[in-house]
Formats: structure tokens, sequence, C-alpha cells
């Protein structure tokens, strides 16, 4: 789990081997890994407030979670969204480009969409999901290898 602030926002990558026993669907888990977060934050930090929690997951990389504070207070007041099976893109130079892969090029920038598990996380520059994927997949163009 990797846990990365952005002044009063935080970004929570967690890879799929680290969460394989937690079922997305059953909302105590979410509740127990959300608060298990929530302890790693506070760890370091202090933290209050509204936040909106939103959850990305894919089979491919696992999940990508959000906190954004919408508003200061004493207290935490938690809004949470999951998107299951989210689209994940991986940007990368294009020595990581081949076959088994679904590629676009989009802004100077190529986009790797898997086909299947075969992708090393270590070789991409940096994962993308939300309403820029969206943006890609519609804009950008489809290479052929």
């Amino acid at each position: 789990m990797n846990i990365s602030r952005f002044g009063n926002d935080y970004l929570i990558k967690i890879y799929k081997e680290e969460i394989k026993d937690i079922d997305i669907y059953d909302i105590d888990d979410i509740y127990t890994l959300i608060k298990l977060i929530i302890k790693k934050i506070i760890k370091n930090n202090n933290i209050s407030g509204n936040y909106q929690i939103n959850i990305y997951t894919n089979d491919i990389y696992g999940m990508i979670i959000e906190f954004n504070k919408i508003k200061e207070n004493s207290y935490i007041d938690l809004k949470i969204n999951i998107t299951i099976d989210s689209i994940f893109l991986y940007k990368t130079n294009n020595n990581y480009l081949n076959n088994n892969n679904t590629i676009y090029y989009y802004k100077n920038n190529y986009y790797i969409l898997p086909k299947d598990n075969n992708i090393n996380l270590l070789e991409v520059e940096e994962v993308l999901y939300g309403n820029i994927v969206k943006e890609i997949l519609a804009k950008g163009i489809k290479v052929s290898i």
C-alpha cells in the first residue's frame, strides 16, 4: 500500500496482491479497508473533516483510492463512491509497446490498455484512471503494432 499526501488530500494505491482477501462487493470489507487506511494516515498526520472517497478497482492493478477533503470540521465524515472494474491505462515510453496490449497515443504519450495480467507495473511511468482515461479512449489514436 502506497499512501501519498497532496495538501489535505490523499492518494492510496494498493496492488491486487495486497487485497486478495477483500471482497469489493462486501461493504464490511470496504469499511475495514477504509479504517485501516485512516489508521495509517493518522499515524503521521492529524485528519478531520468531510472527505469524498473515490475507490477505483481493477482486476489487473488492484485499487486506487482518492481521499479528497471537501470541508473542514472537528470530526471525520466520509462519503464513499466505488467504481468496480474501472479501466486503468498505463503511461509508458515506446520501449514497452508490444502486440499483447492495446496501445493509445495521446498528447505525445503512449498508454497501454493491457489485455491480461502480463504487464510489469514497475516499468510503467504512471497509472491513469477516472475521467482522464475516458478522454484518452475517446480522443486518443489507437496504435497498431
